[in-house]
């Protein structure tokens, strides 16, 4: 993957670094497992940005933190985020600078 790009696995909380006006670009490898990405600003409450079904890249706005999980409930508390395993998919975040 290119230098300053971040695997988020699962358990790993991505936090941004907000700078030059919080984007970042995402990519999303299907392999068999469907990720949902969610964003949170105050690390207890995780919102849906968006589900993936497919492989794709795409610049987000980017919360003060990301994780990444299989589900795709409209909310989590982070102290319910799912723990399934993200088997052969992966997803990597790069922060545009």
């Amino acid at each position: 993957m290119a230098s300053g790009s971040t695997q988020i696995t699962l358990g790993n909380i991505y936090q941004a670094s907000l700078r030059d006006g919080a984007r970042g670009v995402i990519q999303f490898t299907k392999g068999d497992t469907n990720l949902s990405v969610y964003g949170s600003l105050d690390d207890v409450t995780y919102i849906l940005i968006e589900a993936f079904t497919a492989s794709a890249i795409k610049e987000i706005a980017l919360p003060l933190y990301v994780a990444v999980v299989v589900g795709s409930t409209a909310q989590y508390a982070k102290a319910s985020l799912p723990g399934a395993s993200f088997s052969t998919s992966t997803f990597f975040i790069n922060e545009t600078k």
